[in-house]
Formats: structure tokens, C-alpha cells, sequence
């Protein structure tokens, strides 16, 4: 989940021109998330910080609450260290810049999946 159209286009692009790795969905909001997340059992959850209506940290804390261990990578070219600290306080997986090399991007899909 991302707030950046284009960017989401070029990354579901990225993921399901890889061999190994597939979207299964992607919510336009923020609000949206957490029911798209039930409904659609992802392997992985990607999420950016900064969302419409709501942000990435809310949304980790809310499927967390009602999905427990779900994996969550975060995506996000907010680099503050807080945010970071947030993200693997709810038990993120990982945290990758936008700013990376696309195959540094699937490599960390990768490795959250444990692929």
C-alpha cells in the first residue's frame, strides 16, 4: 500500500515481473487496508509510513490488533530514525527506502518472505 500512484504501478510492475513473487492486491487508501488484508490472506503486507486518510504505523498497529503475526515490510522514503523504531517495534520485518535499487527492493521482499 502506497499513496504515490505511479510508484505503486511501478512496483506491482517490479514484483509480478519477478518469477517468484506475485501481487495479490493492492488498497488505494489507507482505510481500506486491514479489510483488503482479511479478505485476501497476503504472504506479505507492504506498507508505506505516509497513506490517505491514515498512516502506516496506525495501520501495522490495527492488523496487529486483529490478525496477530501478519508479515508487514514497510516501504517508505521517510528515513527518520523514530519511524524506523516504530516499525520494528510492531514487529516489521523490514524496512526498505524507496530510493533503492529495484532489485535491492525484491530482495528485501525476498528476504521477508524468507524466500
Amino acid at each position: 500500500m502506497d499513496d504515490h500512484r505511479f510508484f505503486v504501478a511501478g512496483l506491482s510492475s517490479l514484483i509480478n515481473h519477478a518469477a517468484d513473487l506475485e501481487v495479490c492486491g493492492c488498497s488505494p487508501d489507507g482505510l481500506r487496508v486491514v479489510s483488503d488484508v482479511r479478505r485476501l490472506h497476503p504472504d506479505l503486507v507492504l506498507l508505506d509510513v505516509k497513506l490517505p486518510h491514515t498512516d502506516g504505523i496506525t495501520i501495522a498497529r490495527s492488523l496487529r490488533r486483529l490478525l496477530g503475526d501478519i508479515p508487514i515490510l514497510f516501504i517508505s522514503s521517510l528515513v527518520e530514525p523514530g519511524v524506523r523504531q516504530q516499525a520494528f517495534g510492531l514487529g516489521a520485518l523490514g524496512f526498505l527506502e524507496k530510493t533503492q535499487e529495484p532489485n535491492r527492493i525484491l530482495d528485501g521482499i525476498r528476504r521477508a518472505l524468507g524466500v
